[in-house]
């Protein structure tokens, strides 16, 4: 959990992290969302389609299990399971 300010991954933004680009994983016993960036509102479509493309060249373990990659509201203090996933958003980053 952050529990200090984060900024987008974009080089040279600058601006405060909105979103976090995700999926579920687990190994084991052991879950959580599987980071794949923070992105700020002007970046989060571009995160979004660079994870995709990540997440292709990294095959997972036996042993792990990989959800699908979604989008989700970034709050500073807030652990994964509470992240709120935004659908709407992921459908307009694939575009």
């Amino acid at each position: 959990m952050y529990t200090k300010d984060v900024l987008c991954g974009k080089s040279q933004c600058g601006k405060q992290a909105t979103y976090k680009i995700a999926s579920p994983w687990s190994y084991g016993k052991f879950h959580e969302l599987k980071s794949y960036g923070l992105a700020c509102s002007d970046h989060f479509g571009e995160a979004f389609r660079e994870a995709h493309k990540r997440c292709k060249q990294h095959p997972t373990s036996a042993e792990e299990t990989v959800g699908e990659i979604g989008i989700y509201r970034y709050e500073k203090g807030k652990n994964d399971k509470q992240l709120e996933r935004l659908g709407g958003l992921e459908e307009k980053a694939h575009s």
